[in-house]
């Protein structure tokens, strides 16, 4: 849960804090914050938005990402999601595939089979640019962009050849790639007056 995550870095969603624009002096200064934000901003231009005319690479690179946030999930998790997913109201709900085992499972520790991804939609008004970063609006429109009578029982599909499942390698690559792009960095938080650390 997007919710969840944020939480643990201080960002509580319940008081209308705002992702994207000037929140507290502490969290300001945080650097993990700062370049949390600048990766968020940069998913909601171009060629990320609009989602409608997005390449498929450019969708399945934001919608991994923003998944991978929301669930906090290893990769080799995020590969075994199913394409099956339900909805719970607003939220999305997102499950393994049933022959997946859960590597950290322990008997005192059991990983749940199902994740309630939370749609931004119930925090934020429609017309609050933090809505572009909604995980259940992105993966709402890639699970309509990738819809196929013939389409892989896994979640991310091979965006050469979508009649595959994405490896586990392409994921890994997608979120790096997202993560290391330089234009975050250089095109948006330099315009903000900030410098994050670059590694």
């Amino acid at each position: 849960m997007l919710k969840s995550v944020l939480a643990i870095r201080g960002l509580d969603l319940n008081n209308n804090q705002s992702l994207l624009f000037p929140a507290t002096e502490a969290l300001q200064e945080s650097s993990a914050f700062l370049e949390l934000r600048c990766h968020l901003r940069f998913l909601i231009e171009a060629p990320f938005e609009t989602l409608q005319l997005s390449s498929i690479r450019d969708l399945t690179r934001k919608s991994l990402f923003l998944l991978a946030l929301a669930t906090a999930q290893r990769v080799g998790e995020i590969h075994a999601f199913s394409h099956k997913t339900s909805w719970q109201g607003q939220d999305l709900l997102v499950s393994y595939l049933p022959e997946f085992i859960v590597k950290t499972n322990t008997d005192a520790h059991s990983t749940p089979r199902e994740f309630r991804i939370k749609s931004l939609a119930t925090v934020v008004c429609s017309e609050d640019v933090e809505r572009l970063i909604c995980s259940v609006r992105a993966l709402r429109h890639y699970l309509h962009r990738t819809a196929s009578p013939t389409r892989p029982r896994n979640l991310f599909l091979a965006v050469k050849c979508p009649s595959r499942p994405m490896s586990k390698a392409a994921i890994s690559f997608f979120l790096w790639d997202t993560i290391k792009s330089p234009r975050p960095v250089i095109g948006i938080c330099t315009l903000l007056g900030h410098s994050p650390r670059v590694t």
